[in-house]
């Protein structure tokens, strides 16, 4: 492990631990509002050691975070499919120390295994080749290679979901960029052939595929609210993070579809930190922003950080401290008090700069 996964593999542990001092101990905690509080582990580029991942873990459950979200991609186990394998990639019994850890700490790990968009760990590969929408490209596959496709998905998801014990399977099916089957003969074909009217139809017709697969493991499906297609939308829960579509999750909701809120705007603690930003993710309220969403629907929210933007210590201190503690409030679905946050708040940016913590010092105080 380099210096900078060094780094970052101390800065997330001392994420646990800067948790188990700021928040107020309770012997016997509430009942929380929300059923998913989540926490997003990208293990695709900057990989923590399985012994860091525990003590997150354990730091977490102690904060009610009661689910923890891995995305593997190239890190994950790959047995048929060893090519996909980086030379950080995880072994299986690595994998299952993970999730039978979590699983008596009361945080279910869900697997999140892309396809269709962000598949660079697969199609950057000659063996797969075939598979991409042109030569050059590798971010995503082909809508018209969805047969062929369909296979190596197939046998990637099975086993990735043999190690997860969890009733539940994240598909991604985000960003898939679709201007090029809008000037595509044989697209066009396809749809008028199908009956489609828009080429999101055409990811549709993919996701049913991969959903319709999942479903038969006995997984309950998640995914991204790209996904979403209003006219025929897929059986799935839908993580919400696109905050330029506010109507977004209101349309999932009233089709009766249950979501987790990752809004982009508040929950990715790699966003730039800000004043304005803690106290929004604090202070986060449905309405007015969302009027004609269904509350009983919304499961929970997430958090994230995205590694690929983290490149050391300092700079993800920055990004995560004090945010993830107003996260963890707000996930709890306690009554929430901004003053009363931001008095607490004094003594915890004195213990951060005492134990030499990186973090992002709040302008109000």
């Amino acid at each position: 492990m380099n210096h900078t996964l060094r780094s970052i593999y101390k800065s997330l542990l001392l994420v646990s631990v800067f948790l188990c001092l700021c928040v107020p101990a309770r012997s016997a905690a509430p009942p929380s509002d929300f059923k998913v509080r989540a926490f997003y582990l990208d293990c695709r580029t900057q990989v923590m050691t399985v012994s860091a991942i525990k003590e997150l873990a354990s730091d977490l459950s102690k904060k009610e975070i009661n689910t923890l979200l891995i995305e593997y991609e190239a890190t994950f186990p790959f047995q048929k499919h060893a090519t996909l394998c980086n030379q950080l990639a995880f072994s299986r019994s690595e994998v299952q120390d993970i999730v039978s850890y979590c699983t008596s700490l009361g945080i279910e790990v869900i697997p999140l295994q892309n396809c269709f968009g962000h598949c660079e760990y697969i199609l950057r590969h000659d063996r797969y080749a075939h598979l991409r929408e042109d030569s050059k490209e590798v971010s995503q596959v082909c809508p018209l290679k969805i047969e062929e496709a369909k296979k190596v998905f197939r046998e990637i998801f099975r086993e990735v979901a043999e190690l997860h014990p969890s009733p539940y399977f994240h598909i991604g099916a985000d960003e898939v960029e679709k201007d090029n089957w809008e000037q595509c003969e044989v697209c066009q074909q396809l749809m008028q052939q199908e009956g489609y009217q828009k080429v999101d139809e055409l990811q549709n017709r993919f996701v049913k595929i991969m959903t319709n697969y999942v479903k038969g493991k006995g997984k309950k499906v998640m995914g991204w609210d790209d996904a979403f297609l209003e006219k025929d939308p897929q059986d799935l829960i839908y993580t919400y993070w696109r905050d330029w579509l506010p109507d977004q999750p209101g349309k999932i909701t009233q089709k009766g579809y249950p979501i987790v809120f990752m809004e982009w705007s508040r929950f990715y603690l790699s966003a730039t930190p800000s004043d304005e930003g803690l106290s929004s993710l604090y202070n986060f309220e449905f309405e007015p922003q969302f009027p004609s969403i269904v509350k009983q629907n919304v499961l929970g929210f997430q958090a994230c950080v995205w590694t690929e933007m983290i490149p050391n210590e300092r700079k993800f201190g920055q990004h995560v401290f004090p945010s993830l503690q107003a996260f963890s409030e707000l996930a709890w679905g306690s009554d929430r008090n901004w003053i009363d946050f931001t008095n607490r708040l004094k003594w915890h940016i004195k213990w951060l700069n005492e134990n030499g913590f990186y973090f992002t010092k709040p302008g109000f105080i």
